[in-house]
């Protein structure tokens, strides 16, 4: 699919979802290349963990963006093979692409679903700029066709757009929509 900001002038409007959102806070001052990044799952675990207790584990989604979208989907793998609660995968400019192998290649079977064997793979949207400077439309095709045999995998790409211009507040309303609408298909 494909979509572009003019589509949606008036923005994502409320639809009933609780939104919680949070700053990671890296362990080491070259963050995303060199580490790990065990201490950012970390905290997106506990932070779904608290979430859990305080409003109910009932449709808890993970959202994340660049960087944020693999720790996220690491993060998924872990809380699915403990708990199983969460109910659907966003990432939006997940960086699949060669040059993002170095710092986020580690991540990429848990997205894929390589490395979480007999537990519940939730359904997951990627959104992409088509002009991503991490990852190509080609890239994240092939990694989208390797998890559909594990689950339910959408795609949205954005025309015309890069990975940053596709994170910038410009685009929100039209990702609120795109996710809005996908949810509402897919749970």
């Amino acid at each position: 699919n494909t979509a572009s900001p003019k589509s949606d002038q008036k923005g994502a409007k409320n639809n009933g979802w609780r939104v919680i959102t949070f700053t990671l806070k890296s362990t080491g001052a070259v963050w995303g290349i060199c580490s790990a990044h065990s201490y950012e799952v970390q905290q997106t675990v506990d932070v779904v963990n608290w979430v859990g207790e305080k409003y109910g584990t009932d449709n808890i989604v993970l959202f994340g963006s660049s960087a944020g979208a693999p720790i996220a989907g690491s993060a998924m793998a872990q809380l699915q093979k403990n708990r199983n609660i969460i109910a659907a995968y966003i990432a939006v400019g997940y960086t699949f692409g060669n040059f993002a192998t170095l710092g986020f290649g580690r991540h990429f079977p848990s997205v894929v679903g390589e490395s979480v064997g007999g537990i519940a793979i939730p359904p997951k949207l990627f959104v992409m700029g088509e002009r991503d400077e991490f990852t190509s439309v080609d890239q994240l095709e092939k990694m989208t066709k390797k998890m559909k045999t594990n689950g339910k995998v959408d795609t949205e790409i954005v025309a015309d757009v890069g990975h940053f211009k596709l994170e910038s507040s410009t685009y929100d309303p039209l990702v609120a929509k795109m996710v809005l609408n996908w949810l509402e298909k897919a749970l």
